[in-house]
This record gives C-alpha cells, structure tokens and sequence, in this order.
C-alpha cells in the first residue's frame, strides 16, 4: 500500500497538534499546553524545513477544523501556513477517485495517463526547494474566513454526520460479522458513497441555507460524471460489476485504509461511543498515511491505525502526544 514518496521526510500533524503549537508560539501563556517542548518543536521543524529534510504539508481538512475555533483561526492558520509553505493535499474525494481511475485502468489494462507522481495527492512538489518557494514582499498575511460556510460545515458535523455515523455503527454492530467480512462490505459501501453520498445524503441534509443549494446541485453532478469515467475504463476490460470484485478493486489505498479502521472501530471497538468529529478523522487518516512518513494524530486513531496495521502497511510512523519528546527528538536527529 506504500505510494512513491518524497526525496524529503513529509510529515502530517493533525490538527490536536497544530492547536497546540499554535497556542505555544502564538499565543498567550495561559493555554494549557507545554510551552517549552511545542516551541522546540515548532523551531526544529522549521529549521528542518528551510534544510529540505522535511516538508509539512496542509489540507482541506486543517482550514475547515481551523475555523471552527473562530478566536483562533487566523492565529492557526498562519502557523499552518508557515510550516505547510504553500504545500497541501488535494480533497479527499479528488484523491480516492484519481485511485480509482489507476486501479480501473490497471484492472482493463489499459494506459493510464502518466503524469509526476505527487500530482495525485499534493497541489505541488514537494521537493520543491524552501529557497525557491516565493516568500511574501509586504509581510501582511491576509487570511480569509466564510462565516456562513464555516457554520454550515459545522452543522454537517454535529447535526448529519455524527449523528449519522453513530447509527450506522449500532446498526453494523447488529450483524457481528468479522473484522475482515466488515472490511470487505465497508470497501464496498465506501464507494457507492464515494458517487452516490450527495444525492442520498440531499433529503437528510435539513434546512440547507439557500445559497449552498446550488453548490450541493454541482457536487452531485461532479459524482456522476466520475463515476462515468470510472465505468467507461472497467468497460474496456471485464466492466464495473467484475471490477469492484477484483483485487485492484480491494486494494485501493483510500477505501482500503478508511474501511479497515471503520471496520476496526465497529466490531473490535463496539461499545464505544464516537466523536462527531471520528468520521473526520477516518477521512483525514485514509487520505494521508500513504504518502506520509510521519502521522501525529490522536491516541484512538492511532490505536486504529496501529491495530489494523494500516501504519505499518503503509511504513507510516504514527506519533501521539504521548509521544511529543519522542517525535521531538525524530525531527531534531533529521
């Protein structure tokens, strides 16, 4: 499951991590958060990454978590900015589809265009020299935040998926399959969600300000006609049915990784009541892993990740606050 990588060390840091050297380095002393080892650590990186040892890219993902702490966000966002320089992976759903799209191709036997290998999940290379990268002339960061967007995303959280994956976790539960027969639905079902989700999702969505309905409307269109790119390749070969039960199929990083931590969470973790923010995490995790040599994540992802052995798979370090004075000191022996 391993992907081609960077010349460089890329490291990803949740966004538990991100808050907590945002608070050291930029805010005031009376966050509860260590201090000393978080502005150790934020100097180190950026030591490292002004040497090109290392690259930290952003994501989708940190700007939308960012701005759901409104005091903070700037402050957050500017020190995501400042490690990330520049450098962030595409949407998720943009990424498990350009997968797909290989795995498809693969599958018929047919050429899939070739292109740098980081176009896949990155905006850019990142082994882009730090000295070349365009520095700001003025020194003004101008960061910009949609208010109305922000609440809408965090109603989808805490209001549909949530609550949503709560009930679809209790409903799984009920048929006590293994771990591996609820991988192998869980592939499955990821992928009718991966083309079908908005256009199912669009009854349950509530009262949907006015000005998002047309972007919903475009989203679902932008699903359909991936999944016409994807049936039109499976036809070149044995078709889609035959395709979504090959190995090709099964082993596509993105369902495979979020499945198998899904998986994990229902039948080896049954009782335990997620967060609203958990499906985020299995997005975020499923996203990244593969083309990360560090994850710094949270201790139940972690232990997911661990379990599974998705971080192995993939020869993914993943680091815990638990752990800070440990991955300080990986990034200071770079």
């Amino acid at each position: 499951m391993t992907q081609q990588r960077s010349q460089k060390k890329i490291i990803y840091l949740d966004q538990n991590w991100l808050s907590d050297l945002t608070k050291a380095v930029r805010l005031d002393g009376s966050s509860p958060v260590d201090k000393a080892c978080f502005t150790q650590l934020y100097e180190v990186m950026q030591r490292a990454i002004a040497e090109d040892k290392i690259a930290c890219p952003t994501s989708p993902h940190h700007m939308s978590e960012s701005n759901f702490d409104s005091k903070r966000s700037a402050d957050f966002r500017s020190v995501d900015n400042a490690l990330s320089r520049g450098l962030s992976f595409n949407h998720s759903e943009q990424i498990s589809h350009y997968q797909l799209l290989g795995a498809a191709s693969r599958f018929a036997g047919v050429d899939f265009p070739v292109e740098p290998w980081w176009c896949l999940p990155f905006n850019r290379d990142p082994d882009t020299l730090d000295s070349t990268l365009p520095r700001s002339r003025t020194g003004i960061e101008v960061i910009v935040t949609f208010l109305q967007w922000v609440s809408e995303e965090r109603r989808l959280r805490d209001q549909i998926q949530g609550p949503m994956y709560r009930e679809y976790k209790d409903f799984r539960r009920a048929f006590k399959l293994s771990y591996q027969d609820e991988v192998i639905f869980t592939i499955h079902q990821l992928f009718r969600e991966g083309y079908f989700r908005l256009s199912d999702a669009l009854a349950q969505l509530g009262d949907t300000p006015a000005d998002f309905g047309e972007i919903y409307h475009t989203a679902v269109l932008r699903q359909f006609s991936w999944l016409m790119e994807i049936k039109g390749i499976c036809e070149l070969g044995a078709g889609l049915p035959a395709f979504v039960r090959s190995s090709e199929f099964a082993n596509v990083p993105y369902l495979s990784i979020r499945a198998k931590l899904m998986a994990a969470d229902i039948v080896r973790n049954g009782r335990r009541n997620p967060e609203n923010s958990l499906s985020a995490d299995f997005d975020i995790a499923a996203t990244v892993v593969p083309y990360v040599d560090v994850f710094a994540t949270e201790n139940y992802l972690a232990e997911l990740l661990r379990g599974t052995r998705v971080a192995n798979d993939c020869e993914c370090s993943v680091f815990t606050m638990r752990q800070k004075d440990e991955f300080l000191d990986y990034v200071s022996r770079l």
